[in-house]
């Protein structure tokens, strides 16, 4: 279990990275983004995690490149991280109640506000 080094991002004239298959467990670091002159990209099959940094670079690969990560989200894969970021900001349990009662007043206000006109 490791990780891709932060400063791969400063390696601006890499071409090629192939890290698949190493157990890698941590997110693709966002320094990634930084690099512009890759022509073969793998990092299928690890344990990588979170949303694929945004750069014109990392989503031009295939989604093949990525492959075998379940966790991992974005573009150009089709697991959108708007399901991952909805569940991190799922309200607690029990807020479902304080939603209706606002729904209720709001109704309420709107309908005396009628009838007051």
């Amino acid at each position: 279990m490791g990780k891709i080094p932060e400063k791969i991002g400063s390696m601006k004239k890499l071409e090629s990275v192939d890290l698949s298959r190493n157990h890698l467990s941590v997110e693709i670091p966002p320094s990634m983004s930084n690099m512009t002159f890759l022509s073969l990209l793998d990092l299928s099959y690890n344990n990588l995690s979170g949303r694929i940094p945004s750069s014109t670079q990392l989503q031009s690969f295939d989604a093949h490149s990525y492959i075998g990560n379940p966790q991992l989200c974005g573009d150009p894969l089709p697991k959108s991280c708007a399901i991952e970021e909805q569940s991190l900001n799922r309200s607690p349990i029990g807020s479902v109640e304080d939603d209706s009662k606002n729904s209720s007043f709001y109704i309420g206000m709107g309908v005396g506000f009628a009838t007051g006109f």
